[in-house]
This record gives structure tokens, C-alpha cells and sequence, in this order.
């Protein structure tokens, strides 16, 4: 395994070494301008980065449809004879 590929167990550190761990990451990321954990590939959600091209109902939009097409739930029995 190589340096880059070292894998720490951090639930196994002391709580203060945890955030000077955390610390040091933040400062290394701004200086460095390293992947924040959002860029990382798998971890970010993109179904919302295309909404606007789709179009979503509010919850207003959502019982207007309902309120509209409610008739077509009921049936009526003499349709089936």
C-alpha cells in the first residue's frame, strides 16, 4: 500500500486529535484547493441539478391534479353491464 492509499480508522482516535485531524483538512483543502467531499465521485446526489429542465409540482400543483382527476377513480357499476 502506498502513502496516498493509507487507510486510518479515525473513530479510534482521541476526540481532540479528531479535530485537530479535521483542522489541519480544512486548512490543507484551502490552501491546496483539495476535492471537497461533495466532488468526491458516487457521494453527490445529482437528480436535482436538472429540475429546472423538468419541471416540479409544488404541493399546490400536486392537489390541483388530484382535485382534477378524481372522477376517474370511481366507477361506476352500470359502465360494466
Amino acid at each position: 500500500m502506498t502513502e496516498s492509499q493509507t487507510i486510518l480508522d479515525l473513530s479510534s482516535l482521541p476526540e481532540q486529535a479528531r479535530t485537530q485531524l479535521f483542522d489541519f483538512y480544512e486548512f490543507l483543502s484551502k490552501k491546496y484547493n483539495l476535492v471537497s467531499p461533495e466532488e468526491v465521485p458516487g457521494t453527490y446526489d445529482h437528480r436535482t441539478d436538472f429540475t429546472d429542465l423538468f419541471g416540479v409540482w409544488s404541493e399546490n400543483d400536486v392537489r390541483e391534479f388530484c382535485r382534477s382527476v378524481e372522477e376517474f377513480d370511481k366507477i361506476d357499476p352500470e359502465d360494466w353491464h
